[in-house]
């Protein structure tokens, strides 16, 4: 006769995955510290991780977080003095961000930022000709 094995008294521990916004608003917190701190390699790494990821979840849900996300990226590139490393970041899920008023803004400054940075280039570049 089979018998069943008794159930165990301990209960398993189950790790659920965190939801992807608080994830990515975890990590924003984090880049904004080590931006504020002037640990721009380390925000810039972790930065570069977050857009890959929020790319990768493609959910509506992420955009107002994301914004911000793209903001602080380009704020970093900004400090660090390579700011033509931005190019691949300016894509089509831009478009996407301009949808809400809220991302709209913050892509607006990130966006006129990085031109003030080019027309600052091109000044330079006249100038010494």
């Amino acid at each position: 006769m089979d018998v069943d094995p008794a159930p165990s008294t301990t209960k398993a521990s189950s790790q659920q995955e965190p939801f992807p916004e608080s994830e990515v608003y975890l990590r924003l917190l984090v880049i904004l510290y080590l931006v504020d701190n002037s640990a721009l390699p380390q925000a810039l790494a972790l930065a570069h991780e977050t857009v890959e990821k929020i790319q990768s979840l493609n959910r509506r849900s992420l955009d107002p977080i994301a914004a911000k996300v793209y903001f602080y990226l380009a704020r970093t590139h900004e400090l660090k003095g390579d700011v033509a490393e931005l190019r691949p970041y300016v894509s089509f899920h831009m478009i996407f961000l301009l949808d809400i008023t809220y991302g709209m803004i913050i892509v607006y400054s990130w966006l006129l930022n990085v031109l003030r940075h080019f027309e600052g280039m091109m000044i330079a570049r006249y100038n010494h000709l």
